[in-house]
This record gives C-alpha cells, structure tokens and sequence, in this order.
C-alpha cells in the first residue's frame, strides 16, 4: 500500500537578536524578550523568585531560536543586578 505522511511541524521564529530584558517597579518584575525552548523559562521565573523574593513576577517572555551561548547564566547575571535595583 501507499503511506502518506503530511508533517505539519513548524520551527520557532529565528530571532537576531535575541534579548532578555528585566524591568523592576513598584508593582514587581517583568521578564519579556525571548526564551529558548525547554526548561530555560522555568530555571529563569526560579532564578527571578531567589534573587527577589516575594515580588511579583510578570512573565511575557517569547519562545523563539537564537539564544547566544551562555544565555541562562546571563539571564542570571542581569536578574541579579536587577535585584539591586529600587526600579528600573
């Protein structure tokens, strides 16, 4: 017999650049730009909620391709140094 195969699998949108972008105010903390794929969004709302405790944190973070290397530990990095901040 004959066999088809329809795959409708789409790739993430490729992103250049790719940015990660903290905004802290008196209301909390809003994450937005892009996240890789996978477990990266729930290591970096984890990392957002041990750098500052208690604050509210807003999630409007876009799936997409093209993290640099290193992302996660530079998402880290500037999740710290905004925990340092009054707002911003």
């Amino acid at each position: 017999g004959i066999r088809v195969v329809e795959n409708a699998a789409t790739l993430l949108p490729l992103v250049d650049p790719f940015s990660f972008v903290v905004t802290k105010s008196d209301q909390g903390i809003l994450l937005s730009g892009n996240v890789p794929y996978g477990d990266t969004r729930a290591k970096l709302l984890a990392a957002a909620e041990n750098a500052m405790p208690g604050i509210e944190i807003l999630d409007e973070m876009a799936v997409a391709r093209g993290a640099p290397q290193g992302f996660v530990e530079l998402a880290n990095f500037a999740l710290k140094q905004a925990s340092q901040l009054i707002s911003g």
